[in-house]
């Protein structure tokens, strides 16, 4: 034992420096697998491994956004697994996504956005959070993948190059070759009441019907209504990529069901600092927006469950159901049981 004491503290810098090589060696490899191994063909249902703590600016082991995303940088065309074919020119369609999928690259256009679920986009080498609220326009320059540990369910809208130019040059002479030219992906940020109104419609869509002129003048006037709303508000200020993750943290319902001071504590900010910060980003008031995902949520647990007032009051975040009651009706103007039989008798 003697031997082996003075053996130890004679080598114990090797040791240390070769168990902080391991150490770090794991956490790479951590990092890459998600971003390097995939099937090999497009929407794998393969499980991917990443651990989004690494994405995050409150991790406690510090893994930058910068840092993760700055591995796969390289993202070229030599790196697609797959290109969507080309669709017809007048074409437009929709279609609903369920797992992750391998690197891509699409012949025309579409707007994605995901419904439930957490993830990233890595388009062109970086990564974006997936956040419910979003509709991200990708077109033939965008090499992307989606990547997540848990399932995500995410909505397409596909537009031929021929259509999208068609209905960009009659909002904007110059808007097509705007759109061409991005190496970024264009990102556009709704109010979540108006992104589920339109989920609402998309998912009442078949592509398959034989009532294709329906299928087109609607999903027509969707990303007309997108592409309006990128016009209007494509000179707003960028929200930084803390703000960003942490409106992606707490778009969990476990998340912001929370306390509002215990979500706070998830930022890395005092608490009148973040607090003026998200207001100067986001627009509005992180009460405000924790209230709107909250009966967000209500609604949509309302419109598709039987759980009873009480228990989605408590699990939106609401103890006080008169007080969930009021703050509900001030969103539909109609109480949560008149919700739920107005939408019964609707469907």
């Amino acid at each position: 034992m003697l031997f082996i004491s003075k053996y130890y503290h004679a080598r114990k810098g090797v040791f240390n420096h070769t168990f902080i090589a391991i150490r770090y060696f794991f956490i790479f490899f951590r990092i890459r697998r998600p971003l390097r191994f995939f099937g090999n063909r497009l929407g794998t249902t393969r499980k991917i491994g990443i651990n989004f703590a690494y994405f995050s600016p409150f991790s406690a082991k510090k893994l930058t956004y910068k840092r993760v995303i700055g591995y796969d940088s390289d993202m070229k065309d030599d790196s697609v697994k797959k290109i969507i074919p080309k669709l017809q020119p007048d074409e437009l369609n929709t279609f609903l996504w369920t797992d992750n999928s391998v690197v891509h690259k699409h012949s025309d256009w579409e707007f994605t956005s995901t419904t439930d679920g957490k993830g990233v986009n890595i388009v062109n080498g970086t990564a974006y959070p997936l956040m419910p609220g979003d509709f991200v326009l990708l077109g033939p320059r965008h090499v992307h993948q989606f990547v997540s540990d848990t399932p995500i369910k995410r909505r397409d809208v596909c537009i031929s190059t021929e259509k999208m130019r068609q209905l960009a040059d009659v909002l904007q002479p110059d808007l097509y070759e705007t759109l061409e030219n991005r190496e970024k992906p264009i990102v556009v940020k709704l109010n979540l009441e108006t992104f589920n109104d339109i989920h609402t419609r998309l998912n009442k869509l078949d592509p398959l019907s034989p009532n294709g002129a329906d299928l087109n003048s609607i999903l027509t006037s969707i990303v007309v209504y997108l592409l309006g709303f990128y016009i209007e508000h494509k000179f707003e200020k960028t929200i930084p990529e803390n703000i960003l993750a942490f409106l992606q943290r707490i778009s969990d319902p476990d998340v912001f069901s929370m306390r509002i001071n215990d979500i706070i504590q998830l930022s890395s900010y005092s608490h009148s600092h973040f607090i003026k910060l998200f207001k100067t980003y986001v627009g509005k008031t992180l009460i405000e927006y924790i209230t709107e995902l909250r009966i967000s949520y209500a609604a949509r647990l309302l419109s598709s469950t039987d759980l009873n007032v009480i228990t989605i009051s408590s699990k939106v975040g609401y103890d006080n159901q008169s007080f969930f009651a009021r703050k509900f009706k001030d969103k539909y103007n109609v109480s949560p049981i008149e919700y739920r039989n107005s939408f019964r008798n609707n469907h």
